[in-house]
């Protein structure tokens, strides 16, 4: 494994596939596995198998709700959360995963469908939602060192991060985002921990509160968000 990290570093962004088809070597920045994550009184658990997500179990003040299994495949990621389907289309990548678009449904009948743009540091700079309004809605993200400006359907926002790290990735920083369309669609909270979103945000939301594990070396912790390992 070490060896071909270390080729990895030698070989360009692009590559063709046996098939002709450009395929992006991206890095990758994974997300600590968390056991279970509480927004708000819903908690969600998590169950891990050969390094991907294997199973999401949904509770609410810690009665049951529901549990489904995630299937991968070599182009596509498929879920069922609280009752609708996600289908993720992954994009041609090799070194991580990255969501080229994520389509969800309910019983049967399409909800809305996604599209991602990524920055050449593989952050997300586009996302196209169909489906939700009768026209497609645009959110448009620009990184500053402490800040994201973001324009999500036309409600304009500078989002201001703090000097804190996001240890481990395990925060959602997105889903601190007020604006009308980001962290119900966009970056969906359940699907965020399969890490298909991009390079996750590395600093915290300027102006929460957040909790560090007794060791100091994890978040237990931001605003109405907790975690467990």
């Amino acid at each position: 494994m070490f060896l071909k990290s270390l080729m990895a570093v030698f070989v360009g962004a692009t590559i063709i596939s046996c098939n002709g088809e450009h395929v992006e070597r991206i890095e990758s920045y994974p997300i600590s596995k968390i056991k279970m994550f509480e927004r708000n009184s819903i908690q969600t658990y998590l169950t891990y198998q050969n390094n991907g997500i294997y199973e999401y179990a949904l509770y609410e003040n810690g009665a049951f709700i529901n549990n489904s299994h995630v299937t991968y495949g070599t182009s596509y990621i498929h879920c069922t959360i609280d009752g609708i389907r996600y289908d993720i289309q992954l994009a041609n990548t090799i070194g991580a995963l990255r969501a080229e678009t994520v389509k969800a449904m309910k019983n049967g009948a399409v909800m809305y469908i996604v599209e991602y743009k990524y920055d050449d540091h593989g952050r997300i700079i586009q996302s196209r939602l169909n489906g939700i309004e009768s026209y497609p809605v645009y959110t448009l993200f620009s990184y500053e060192t402490d800040a994201i400006v973001i324009d999500d359907g036309g409600s304009q926002l500078r989002f201001e991060l703090s000097s804190d790290d996001n240890i481990g990735n395990v925060c959602n920083v997105f889903d601190f985002v007020t604006t009308p369309y980001i962290s119900t669609y966009v970056i969906n909270p359940y699907l965020y921990y399969l890490n298909v979103y991009g390079k996750p945000i590395s600093k915290l939301p300027r102006g929460y509160e957040f909790e560090l594990s007794g060791d100091g070396l994890a978040l237990s912790r931001v605003d109405n968000y907790y975690y467990e390992y």
